[in-house]
Parts: structure tokens; C-alpha cells; sequence
């Protein structure tokens, strides 16, 4: 098993738990879209390009596998969830063919959405197993995915295309930046020694990104300018992670980066549980209770992530199904 590094997983930890509460009632500022784009980048960080016989199997383990056993039991709880609010399932059986349905733009299954974020690292992989394969050098294949994001953001993403493809692309080259960065970032050492370099450049960038956006930019530089933007935010993350380790709130978050993918799977379905308790025996959700689903969600995490990886740890990517020569 490959070593842990504890501020990657506290910045995959702050990203999904931004998510958990960006999913339940929330204030403006939680709308702020880091948290995939961060995401994305992270996983670009931890991407290996092994030899193609072992690559489809790895994903198969830690990717699909996970997809299939949290898009099935989702099914179950919202089969359960109609059955038992209109005595029927009729509105819902179907839903789980989602999964083979064409999708455009922001579009999402109904069976579990967060798990598009799943389907888009599994097609961002595949395409740069696919470009890295034909070019080896980091200028090149940066240019390659600003282009690939570019068209994904203004025209493929709106043709529908199965597996979140199209919604995936635009992300690119957020996932391309962190693989081309992984030597530094992954690297305690270097990631001090440049410390000062990348903090200084970043926050420059990050500064410089939002002249074009007060103005009437075409969309275009609007979108060279996001790409900035959120690079610099990126970066920025991975040094704040850094510089948190220690605390216990640090290591809460920490644990739930290192079960990134069972936050993932889970949540929806935990929040949607405390939702209808909190509305049924309080009243409207506000911002207040939704801090408690939050809270109340996380909590019902920390056992389930624990009985997961225990009992079940093939099914959520942990011990391999298909065996790796």
C-alpha cells in the first residue's frame, strides 16, 4: 500500500466535507465552486501511469467497484425512501438505468448523483493515459489540456455524451496541472523549499485573475481567467493543509480525506435521512439546521467508514478484487 501523506489527505478531507455541506442547506459563501475543481487537482496529484495491464485493473478495484456498490445501495434507500412516502416505487424503479443515460452540461443521475464526481475521474484518467502516451513533455501536454478543457467547457459538455464525459472535461486541466506538479507537492522537502516561489506566484495570479472578470470580458479570457483563478486557490490549499497538521480538527478532516470515496458515496443518503427527520419534527431547514445535517451526517460517517473498511474493504477500493501481478 502506498504511503499516506497526511496534508494531501487533509486537503481531499476539506474538499468533500465542503461538499457534504454544499449538499444541505448552506450560506452564500459555501457556494464558492473550489471543492471539485480542488478536488480534480488532487487527483491528478495521485495519479500513477502504470503499464495498461495493471492500470484498467487498478481502476476497476478502486473505481468502478466503489461506483457500482454506492450507486446499488442508493438504489435500495430510494426504492425504500418512495416506498415508504407514497407506497409505491413506480416514479423510481427505472432510475436505475441512469447510469447508461446520455447527460449534458451539469446533469446528474438521480441514483446518487456525487457520483459523477467517480465517473469524471475514471474518463480524465483514461484521457491522459491516452496523451501521455503519445507526448512526454509538460509544455506540450499542458497546452493539449487547455485545449481539451476549452472545447469540453464550451461545446462538449453541452453534447450528450454517456458516463459524464462531457460534464468532466472542462476539468482537465485541473487534473493536469496537479499531475504535472505531483514531483513538488507530493515532496515535504521541496514543497518548503519552494515554498516562497509558489506562494508568491500564486497569490500574484490569484490577484491578477479577477481584473478581467469585473469587466466585459468575452468569455474566453473569462475562462482563462477561472482557470487561473482556481489553480492559484489549488495551490494556496495544498500549502494551508500543510500548515494545519497537528490540531484534532486537522485530523478529523484528515480521516475523512483518507475515505474520501465512502463520503462520497454515503452522504447524500445520510443527509437526506437527517433532512426529513429535522424537517418533520422541527420545521423548514435554515442555515442553522443545516450546519446540524452537516454535523449529524458526519457523525453517522465516522461508523459506517469504519464497518466499511473492515467488513467490506473490496467494495470500496481498499483490498483488490482483481488480483495485480
Amino acid at each position: 500500500m502506498a504511503k499516506r501523506i497526511n496534508y494531501i489527505d487533509t486537503l481531499k478531507g476539506l474538499c468533500v466535507m465542503w461538499i457534504v455541506w454544499y449538499h444541505t442547506t448552506h450560506p452564500d459563501f459555501v457556494n464558492y465552486p473550489f471543492f471539485n475543481i480542488t478536488l480534480f487537482f488532487v487527483s491528478g496529484i495521485l495519479y500513477k501511469p502504470y503499464e495498461w495491464n495493471v492500470f484498467w485493473r487498478k481502476k476497476i478495484n478502486q473505481l468502478i467497484i466503489p461506483f457500482c456498490f454506492f450507486y446499488i445501495l442508493y438504489y435500495i434507500f430510494l426504492l425504500a425512501i418512495n416506498y415508504a412516502k407514497y407506497h409505491s416505487v413506480d416514479n423510481v424503479i427505472y432510475s436505475i438505468m441512469d447510469v447508461i443515460k446520455l447527460y449534458t452540461g451539469n446533469e446528474a443521475f438521480i441514483v446518487n448523483y456525487p457520483l459523477w464526481f467517480i465517473c469524471a475521474i475514471i474518463c480524465m484518467q483514461l484521457v491522459m493515459y491516452v496523451i501521455e502516451k503519445i507526448i512526454k513533455t509538460k509544455i506540450p501536454l499542458l497546452i493539449i489540456a487547455f485545449i481539451i478543457s476549452t472545447i469540453g467547457f464550451f461545446y462538449i459538455q453541452w453534447i450528450p455524451t454517456p458516463f459524464m464525459f462531457g460534464r468532466s472535461l472542462p476539468y482537465f486541466i485541473f487534473f493536469t496541472i496537479g499531475y504535472l506538479s505531483k514531483n513538488i507537492l507530493l515532496s515535504e522537502e521541496k514543497l518548503i523549499t519552494y515554498r516562497n516561489r509558489i506562494l508568491t506566484i500564486s497569490i500574484i495570479t490569484l490577484l491578477l485573475s479577477f481584473i478581467p472578470q469585473i469587466s466585459n470580458a468575452n468569455p474566453f479570457i473569462l475562462f482563462l481567467c477561472n482557470t487561473i483563478e482556481f489553480t492559484s486557490v489549488s495551490f494556496l490549499l495544498v500549502y494551508f493543509s500543510h500548515a494545519i497538521q497537528g490540531s484534532f480538527f486537522t485530523r478529523v478532516i484528515t480521516y475523512f480525506g483518507m475515505y474520501s470515496l465512502i463520503v462520497l458515496g454515503l452522504h447524500d443518503m445520510y443527509l437526506t435521512i437527517f433532512l426529513i427527520m429535522i424537517q418533520s419534527l422541527i420545521g423548514p431547514m435554515n442555515i442553522a439546521y443545516g450546519i446540524c445535517n452537516l454535523i449529524l451526517t458526519c457523525l453517522l460517517l465516522c461508523p459506517s467508514i469504519y464497518l466499511l473498511n473492515k467488513y467490506f474493504p473490496q467494495l470500496i477500493g481498499k483490498k483488490e478484487v482483481l488480483k495485480i501481478k
